[in-house]
């Protein structure tokens, strides 16, 4: 089993007294407070080696909710803290004075214009990370002229970049790279990758909306009802754990000072057990097994030019290269971004895909577990070291700031190039031109009667529209039916990607469920001009939102899932 040199988990936070919820996870809205590696030993001469090149992606920090998001807990939420508050006083609630109390006196004073902004807690998050990697670095990052800092337009990420250099002691300076921006895309800019899994709800939903529909589901719904004394709805019970999560995050004392000695939640926290809470956590990691991590080898293949860039910065900076101006590169996206990378890398894999079934099986417990390793600021990258006195070259992985210990192409902390590079070499041969654009579909070429899909693996065929999606086992080794998740053929036909169907009806969009909550996809979006730049994808991205905000949601709006891409 991959090892790190810290365990990743919350057991750890700076609370003193006990509280029912102690111990729980809240996914990719999880601050990065609870996964970050607080050890800032140095790095600068490790195992006698001597850092040559950086390079790391890092998500945005935490933000607020989106403008949908917003207006349903300013409208909705009072109304119903006001009819949990009276079942209290008619003693049909068995929620504790306390609870009641700080439920009484809660609210949220947001405008929709505030949605996805950076919060403060968000700018702690990297301005610490940015301090520690100063001390395990200190000469190799000293340099600004050494430092590229860029990052999608999106005001989150260019003030994330910016706290993080601030942590670095360098002028912030973080820009907008156009020619970077499929970087940032939920979709890399592979369209078979947006179309066959990312905008593919009948395969990415299909294990979640099973566990929504799942007895313990409804029960954890029911039990809220119970425990609150009203009776409410899965979708009030999905935003009043929205609320939770967000205000969790917004809290930074709550990990990092050692003399905050309340255990208490959010109000909205309270109306939930501790096993609702897993029950929440587990249908986000469902959808996000799916929808960018392990399941699909396309999922891995749509990172390929991020690892171009890698492979290109290891040669550059190899016995003869030509090094470039920075390198030291840091990268900052979005969540759509980080966590199919973290998948490519293979660190966090199981030998199975996850479905509904292992809730309450030992497979319930996995590795693709975002709140472990996808939460707000999550981050991955690699170090190239000289080592030997300059004889050999080695290359170290992190993630979260943790090193890898058991790095899948050595099985060490550090990698020979040789051996990194042939380990991830096929993600690099992978036929961009050839395997990523989708053939277009005319309704002459659309046989209603062949509407079989086959899930094993291969090309698209034009005339049959046939979508064929390689899903991993065992890293790969086994291709098969997604448990419980058939497409019946006609799953994947949302026509081509967002920037080439600018032109077509809303209706033509494939329906998700994040596109229910329309709150968190990055690149779908509309943080309208959050940077002065002129960024094309901006363009595309609002083109995108369109189509998706006027799709019809399949899934049931109570799911946590909402979109994560954010």
């Amino acid at each position: 089993m991959l090892a790190f040199t810290a365990l990743l988990c919350v057991s750890s936070l700076a609370l003193v007294s006990s509280h029912k919820l102690d111990g729980t996870q809240y996914g990719s809205k999880s601050s990065y407070f609870t996964v970050a590696n607080q050890d800032a030993s140095s790095l600068e001469s490790y195992g006698g080696c001597e850092p040559l090149m950086m390079w790391m992606y890092i998500r945005h920090g935490a933000r607020n909710p989106g403008d949908d998001e917003i207006l349903d807990m300013t409208t909705l939420l009072p109304e119903l803290r006001d009819r949990i508050t009276a079942a209290a006083d008619a003693g049909e609630s068995s929620l504790t004075y306390k609870e009641i109390k700080d439920l009484t006196d809660w609210s949220f004073n947001m405008a929709p214009t505030d949605e996805k902004l950076l919060t403060e807690a968000g700018k702690l998050e990297t301005l610490e990370m940015g301090k520690r990697w100063r001390q395990r670095l200190p000469n190799f990052l000293g340099d600004e002229n050494n430092v590229e800092s860029r990052s999608s337009y999106k005001s989150r990420t260019i003030e994330t970049g910016n706290s993080f250099l601030e942590g670095l002691e360098l002028p912030q300076n973080t820009f907008v790279d156009d020619s970077k921006s499929i970087y940032y895309k939920n979709e890399f800019g592979c369209d078979r990758y947006e179309q066959e899994v990312y905008d593919n709800d009948d395969v990415v939903d299909a294990e979640a909306i099973k566990f929504t529909q799942s007895q313990a589901w409804t029960d954890m719904i029911e039990g809220v009802s119970q425990r609150t004394g009203v009776q409410i709805t899965p979708a009030e019970v999905g935003l009043a754990y929205k609320m939770c999560k967000y205000q969790l995050s917004w809290e930074p004392e709550r990990y990092t000072d050692a003399n905050y000695t309340t255990a208490e939640f959010p109000p909205w926290c309270n109306i939930f057990s501790k096993e609702d809470m897993a029950l929440w956590e587990f249908e986000n990691d469902l959808e996000a097994h799916y929808g960018s991590g392990p399941a699909f080898e396309i999922t891995t293949m749509a990172t390929h030019k991020l690892f171009a860039e890698i492979y290109d910065l290891i040669d550059a900076h190899s016995f003869g290269g030509q090094t470039p101006n920075a390198s030291a590169v840091f990268t900052f996206g979005h969540s759509g971004g980080i966590k199919p990378i973290i998948n490519a890398f293979e660190i966090f894999r199981d030998d199975w895909n996850l479905t509904a079934e292992d809730w309450g099986t030992e497979q319930q417990e996995h590795k693709w577990k975002i709140s472990d390793i996808a939460t707000f600021a999550s981050n991955i990258g690699i170090i190239l070291y000289s080592c030997s006195e300059g004889a050999e070259q080695k290359v170290m992985v992190t993630h979260n700031e943790h090193i890898i210990d058991d790095q899948p192409a050595c099985g060490e902390p550090l990698c020979s190039v040789e051996d990194f590079k042939a380990y991830y070499q096929h993600i690099v041969d992978f036929d961009w031109d050839s395997e990523c654009p989708m053939p277009e579909v005319t309704t002459e070429s659309v046989d209603n009667n062949d509407n079989n899909t086959d899930v094993s693996g291969g090309s698209n065929n034009a005339i049959d529209i046939n979508i064929n999606i390689e899903i991993n086992h065992n890293n790969g080794d086994n291709s098969g039916d997604i448990s419980g998740g058939s497409n019946n053929g006609n799953g994947a036909n949302s026509g081509n990607s967002s920037e080439d169907n600018s032109g077509e009806e809303d209706e033509d969009c494939d329906s998700s469920e994040e596109d229910c909550d329309d709150d968190d996809s990055d690149e779908d979006d509309s943080d309208e001009d959050d940077s002065d730049e002129d960024d094309s994808s901006e363009e595309e991205d609002k083109k995108h939102k369109k189509c998706k905000s006027n799709k019809k949601c399949k899934k049931d709006n109570s799911s946590e899932e909402d979109s994560d891409e954010n």
